[in-house]
């Protein structure tokens, strides 16, 4: 994730009066639930299903955190699931588009 995420985590930590010590970064949610569950503090990220272990997840509230989506596919792709998924996704992030 880029410096304008950590910017955003970091405004939000200080609006809720703490400042975040962030030590490890990961983009596999098994790995962050497994660091959680070790003790190795608490996470940001997005909402999933998920429970494990000794792990607690819950909403945050009158927090909005944006985040950039993207999304790479062959041009001359047949797949009908594909897309249908690719329809799905730039009916979600319909604000930039790129070929």
């Amino acid at each position: 994730m880029g410096p304008g995420f950590y910017d955003t985590v970091t405004k939000v930590c200080h609006q809720a009066g703490f400042s975040p010590k962030i030590t490890v970064e990961t983009h596999d949610m098994q790995t962050v639930i497994e660091l959680v569950s070790s003790g190795m503090g608490v996470s940001l990220g997005p909402r999933l299903p998920l429970a494990g272990k000794s792990v607690a997840f819950r909403a945050l509230s009158d927090v909005s955190i944006r985040l950039e989506a993207g999304v790479a596919y062959r041009m001359d792709e047949k797949s009908e699931l594909v897309h249908s998924f690719l329809e799905l996704f730039f009916r979600l992030f319909p604000h930039e588009t790129q070929s």
